[in-house]
């Protein structure tokens, strides 16, 4: 469903972590999720057992190829990052990327290149719907490329399917800058052989681009046929091209930042606080579930744990909790304890999942993030597809292809469902702030 407008209430400041010498369940009173004391011992930390559930698929843990998995990996900078931008190409690897012909791709000193092959795209295996979008590229004489927009995974043509932002100087019809077969460029423009910077905002059925400092289409509204939602595609066609610092920011994303987004699942140990746009949360079990439901969307959020080796995560599409069943949904992870320091080892439970993990479907290749930071979120859900990226790395490109049921540890769910911030057990310090998300479209 779609979300409303809402006004924001005034910002207060939040107390520090308090200190609670006895067992706790979470209140709604207003703004704040109030502490309320219970007389007795601890409830122990949620059941994760494995009964009944499938097995985790393994994400491709090629990242370390990095000569010190100790080290956090930064595709892109941190203040962009802390603006909503991700990394889709991280640099090293393919991963998160698929080919659509038989074209060399392959990575050559931190650059995506083809230069032998058929006419094709490497896609993004992830589909976005509004965004920024920017890279670099550099074509060798004669050459002609392409960025695919909104593409189907094999687009019949470049009227079909996509939208084309054209690479190529020497066509004469559709120069550089033009949507093939739709709209034209403004201001003509030469790629010659240097790196340029190609930067996009797609919104609705408007479309901005420049190169370098040079507009070449401005807020024009895309003619022909539309499309909402689609791949990101690089495009060889013919000669060397090369692309680098690949990057997307999801646009006009609601922020989840008062009471009335959120309800406390019946059952829930601990305290929880909805203030001055971010959420807290100390001790558990419990969970904070939305009080409306979400199927496909993109979800950014930062979490920082205050406390080492804390657990937590952020259900989806999860039923809606109860005492007996808080948290029957699908899981993204949110801890940072590896083997020894050894990013590729994640070390939280049973073989690793790690921070931005699919809990118990698919790891994350690299844990990114520390405790005591500030570490930045992006979930992209779109039908049994799931993928996930921490600070602008993806870790997990997961497919969901067991059979469907509605609750999410036992098969597939596609149908809307609630998010749910996890306290995993009387240990955890957790604060999500900016959490914020949108529905794409189908």
């Amino acid at each position: 469903m779609s979300l409303r407008n809402k006004r924001r209430q005034p910002y207060t400041k939040l107390p520090g972590w308090p200190t609670a010498s006895h067992s706790t369940y979470w209140l709604i009173t207003g703004s704040v999720f109030v502490l309320v004391g219970i007389a007795g011992c601890g409830q122990e930390a949620v059941d994760e057992s494995p009964t009944k559930e499938s097995p985790t698929v393994l994400a491709t843990k090629d990242a370390a190829q990095s000569a010190d998995t100790s080290a956090a990996w930064h595709p892109i900078a941190l203040k962009d990052v802390e603006q909503g931008w991700i990394a889709l190409f991280d640099g090293r690897t393919q991963f998160g990327w698929s080919a659509n012909s038989e074209t060399n791709w392959r990575i050559d000193d931190g650059e995506i290149v083809a230069d032998e092959g058929d006419v094709g795209l490497l896609r993004t295996t992830t589909q976005f719907a509004d965004y920024e979008f920017r890279c670099e590229c550099r074509l060798a004489e004669g050459g002609n490329s392409g960025v695919f927009l909104r593409t189907t995974a094999d687009p019949e043509s470049p009227i079909e399917g996509c939208y084309e932002f054209n690479l190529c100087d020497q066509h004469d019809t559709h120069p550089t800058g033009s949507l093939v077969g739709r709209n034209t460029p403004t201001k003509p423009f030469q790629l010659g052989t240097d790196w340029h910077t190609v930067s996009i905002t797609l919104s609705g059925n408007r479309i901005t681009a420049k190169i370098d400092e040079t507009v070449v289409l401005e807020n024009v509204e895309v003619e022909g046929e539309t499309r909402s939602i689609g791949y990101i595609g690089l495009q060889h066609n013919k000669g060397q091209v090369r692309f680098r610092n690949v990057a997307l920011k999801p646009l006009a994303l609601t922020t989840l930042d008062e009471s009335d987004d959120w309800e406390v699942v019946p059952g829930s140990k601990g305290q929880a606080t909805v203030q001055e746009e971010q959420i807290k949360i100390e001790g558990g079990p419990g969970f904070l579930q939305t009080t409306e439901t979400f199927g496909d969307f993109v979800l950014q959020l930062n979490a920082e744990t205050g406390a080492e080796d804390v657990n937590s995560g952020v259900f989806f599409r999860a039923e809606k909790g109860t005492t007996e069943a808080p948290s029957n949904g699908y899981e993204m992870q949110v801890q940072f304890t590896t083997d020894g320091g050894d990013r590729t080892n994640p070390d939280d439970y049973g073989d690793g999942f790690g921070a931005g993990a699919i809990f118990r479907r698919q790891a994350a290749r690299y844990v990114n993030g520390s405790d005591f930071n500030p570490v930045y979120f992006t979930l992209i859900a779109n039908g049994p597809h799931i993928a996930s990226w921490v600070d602008g790395l993806q870790v997990t490109d997961f497919v969901d292809e067991r059979e469907p049921d509605s609750n999410p540890r036992k098969g597939r769910r596609l149908d809307p469902g609630h998010l749910s911030l996890q306290g995993h057990d009387p240990g955890t310090k957790i604060v999500f702030r900016t959490v914020g998300i949108k529905e794409l479209p189908k």
